[in-house]
This record gives structure tokens, sequence and C-alpha cells, in this order.
């Protein structure tokens, strides 16, 4: 599942953006390993929150709780604008994009029929099934 986002959002970021896998993000008193983060170029090994665009989960049983709870509100407290977590489960995945408003993550987006399409933070789309 990972790699069907990979693909769409290094072809879709902004000169300055690159696309991380598996990097660990300091956070206060945390450090959280997302499974991608979209942010800054040159950004060191382990990026400062400052540094993210957008940070994406791809839930499993083992994690579900973790990304779903208690990720989203590290990364909100952190500051880091939008949150994506792709769910699996089910015949065809679903992705839901949140976006800081007020300090907190707010739903912005939802794919449909497998598919995500985004404006914000930069325009792209995601085939989730094929």
């Amino acid at each position: 599942m990972l790699a069907r986002l990979v693909g769409p959002l290094v072809a879709a970021c902004p000169p300055g953006v690159d696309v991380l896998l598996g990097t660990p993000v300091r956070l206060s008193g945390a450090l959280l390993r997302p499974d991608l983060l979209v942010g800054s170029s040159g950004a060191d090994e382990c990026p400062v929150p400052a540094a993210a665009l957008l940070v994406a989960e791809v839930l499993s049983p083992d994690t579900r709780v973790v990304d779903q709870c208690l990720k989203p509100a590290l990364h909100a407290e952190a500051g880091v604008p939008f949150y994506l977590v792709v769910d699996p489960k089910g015949a065809v995945p679903v992705a839901t994009v949140f976006e800081l408003e007020a300090g907190e993550h707010a739903e912005a987006a939802r794919s449909g029929g497998g598919v995500l399409e985004l404006e914000r933070p930069f325009p792209v789309t995601i085939e989730l099934s094929r």
C-alpha cells in the first residue's frame, strides 16, 4: 500500500520538497517514525516537525490505535499541517487527510472509489486500489 502513495507524491512534490520513508521525526519528548513524510528537502536524518508538510500512516492491526489516536495528537501539537491515514482493510482502501485547524487535525479530504484527490498541500491524485 505504501508504494501506491510514494510514486504519485514524488511526482507531484513541488521543488524543495521530498518524500521520505521511515524517517524518524523528533517531537517534544517523543521520537516517532511515520510510514511516510513529505517535507523540506535537505531534512536531516531526524527532521523536526517544522520540516514536515505531511505525515502519512498506513494502518495495520498492530499500529491502528497508535496511528489513529496518539500520533495525530502529537503531530497536531507539533504543528504538522497535514496527516494522511490509509486504511487498507476492506475491499477498497480508504484514505483520509486531516488538516491542522486551530491546533487540531480536522478531516479535509477522503478518498472515493479507491482514489484520493487533493489540492492541498499540493495537487495530487493517488490511486489506492489497482
